[in-house]
């Protein structure tokens, strides 16, 4: 990083003619900022790698109601566990308090899930990120005691792995709009032409067809990581659906083992609960899909 500041001192100041220094930084080319921008990445992104690497930590430990454990300076404390009922599944809800030098910072909410619709259980791991450290907290399971096995990560300067692949990416995309390219392309076409002695094919507005070709893949690139970003953030186990949150239709359905005994929404109420209807015939099947 202290070499991208140094280089691009030495640069203005050896760049010539009577200006002041700003006027000397807006004179230097695209290519130069975006190739100065991407080795930033690069720095940024090593940087990140070693520190994860050299000083992360990892706690595996069992919990009980008011248990602490240190991780990375920061003190997590037990605060127990609720169960609590989302869209379409059952969780078990951890609340840890996370401080550091006595002070509160967060309280993380790590959750063991089960699914009604596929049977699946699966953990929903809490994280804090931060520019300079990122904290993460699983909820294992629970032990004998009313104690629960906890993961604590401490992860330093994770954000800079990220952080340094798109500063890399933006300084090769402000690099490739440099109009330099656009007009050593330019010249390559007509000295091809010259050779072959064929008229010079016409670009639209100087240069811009040359530099459509560098930029419109860019842009198709940045919107392909966008939608993979959305869809990697997504919950693979959530299912939407239009019906989630409305309102149990009206009826009074015998039940199946006991057709005496009739069930209805009245019964069901202020209670979580699966309702399967079984017709018989084309008919019925088509009444039933409405519940």
């Amino acid at each position: 990083m202290t070499t991208v500041v140094v280089n691009i001192f030495e640069r203005v100041k050896s760049t010539s003619g009577q200006l002041n220094p700003l006027q000397k930084l807006g004179m230097q080319t695209r290519s130069y900022y975006g190739m100065q921008l991407a080795h930033l990445g690069v720095a940024a992104f090593i940087v990140g790698v070693t520190i994860v690497t050299g000083y992360q930590s990892e706690q595996d430990v069992r919990m009980d109601v008011g248990d602490t454990i240190v991780a990375g300076g920061y003190t997590f404390r037990f605060n127990g566990v609720t169960r609590t009922a989302g869209p379409n599944y059952q969780a078990e809800r951890a609340e840890i308090e996370v401080s550091k030098n006595g002070q509160v910072t967060n309280t993380m909410y790590p959750e063991k899930r089960a699914y009604t619709a596929a049977g699946n259980v699966m953990t929903e791991t809490a994280i804090d990120s931060g520019v300079f450290r990122d904290l993460y907290i699983s909820l294992g399971e629970p032990v004998s005691g009313g104690a629960w096995s906890v993961r604590v990560y401490y992860k330093p300067f994770v954000s800079w792995i990220w952080g340094g692949a798109v500063l890399m990416a933006m300084g090769g995309g402000l690099a490739l709009s440099d109009r330099r390219y656009a007009l050593a392309a330019r010249k390559q076409r007509e000295a091809l032409a010259q050779k072959s002695q064929q008229p010079i094919p016409a670009v639209a507005h100087g240069s811009e067809g040359s530099m459509s070709r560098f930029v419109i893949p860019l842009i198709l690139f940045v919107v392909l990581v966008v939608f993979l970003a959305i869809g990697l953030r997504r919950d693979p186990n959530r299912l939407p659906s239009a019906l989630i949150g409305k309102s149990a239709p009206e009826f009074a359905l015998p039940e199946l083992r006991e057709p005496s005994k009739i069930i209805s929404p009245n019964q069901m109420r202020g209670k979580v609960w699966l309702l399967n209807v079984w017709g018989r015939g084309v008919s019925h099947v088509a009444r039933s899909t409405r519940f």
